[in-house]
């Protein structure tokens, strides 16, 4: 690893990455990857999360580290990557860090976290011809979850019988339970919404609270955690993230548990939320 000079960014794009160029004299060191850019990994099959658009990394995820890295004054480069790589890629030192993912006592072994950027719920997805009506209707099913996903566990625990299959995408997990290889199929609200929009004969039940997302960074960097951190507070806290919240959610407000962690945080206008 090499010390990098961090300095705002301003972009060109690739097909499966988007670089930010290095422009000007504010610095800071910081231990990344490539020096003077922050290198980021993110999943392009979680519509609307984050996707590839036009060649460039898309997203909510993509809008909100885009942001960040503005308010750090790095360069970006972001690297399309099934999701189970993510967190050994950031614990490796190959990324600097990624789009969110679930806090687990396992993952926090292997990586340290930022605070909050989301409060997570799972939503439990079926066919409307084979209806799972609620989570607990798992028990003795098949279901479907994204391989590497901190969901895996969390649907054990609290459906014992439940048996898991992992897919490497959300269109691989979608497809299983379109053709009865699942019966069911367990991921976020944002990815629920989408896949609704996708196949009308699926239906969802509703949300449950499974914890919440964090940026990770490799473990004992502190130096990037501070900035990453800072860079976070800002960004929640002066309206940016309230802007990329409500073109993501068109008619719904931020969750009460993320106002709380960052006070001052903008609300969505009321009459944004309907």
């Amino acid at each position: 690893m090499l010390t990098g000079t961090v300095l705002s960014a301003c972009g060109s794009t690739s097909a499966t990455t988007t670089t930010s160029a290095a422009s000007t004299s504010t610095t800071l060191q910081l231990d990344t990857a490539t020096p003077g850019v922050l290198t980021i990994a993110y999943r392009s099959d979680d519509k609307p999360a984050s996707y590839i658009s036009n060649n460039q990394a898309a997203g909510y995820e993509i809008d909100l580290l885009k942001a960040i890295a503005a308010k750090m004054h790095i360069g970006t480069k972001f690297v399309d990557i099934a999701f189970n790589g993510i967190l050994p890629g950031v614990q490796n030192k190959q990324f600097d860090t990624s789009i969110g993912v679930l806090v687990t006592p396992a993952r926090q072994q292997q990586v340290d976290f930022t605070t909050p950027t989301d409060y997570v719920f799972g939503q439990l997805i079926s066919r409307k011809a084979d209806p799972l009506a609620t989570v607990a209707n798992a028990a003795g099913q098949s279901v479907a979850i994204t391989a590497g996903s901190a969901l895996i566990p969390l649907l054990q625990k609290k459906v014992p019988t439940v048996t898991i299959k992992e897919f490497p995408a959300i269109a691989a997990s979608a497809n299983a339970l379109e053709v009865g290889q699942v019966q069911g199929l367990f991921t976020g609200p944002l990815t629920t919404a989408q896949l609704l929009k996708e196949y009308p004969n699926l239906q969802a039940t509703q949300k449950i609270a499974v914890g919440f997302d964090a940026l990770p960074y490799p473990k004992g960097d502190t130096a990037l955690g501070k900035a990453l951190d800072s860079a976070l507070k800002t960004v929640m806290s002066n309206g940016t993230f309230t802007s990329i919240y409500e073109k993501s959610e068109p008619g719904k407000q931020i969750p009460s548990e993320l106002l709380a962690q960052y006070p001052g945080m903008p609300q969505v206008a009321a009459s944004s939320a309907g």
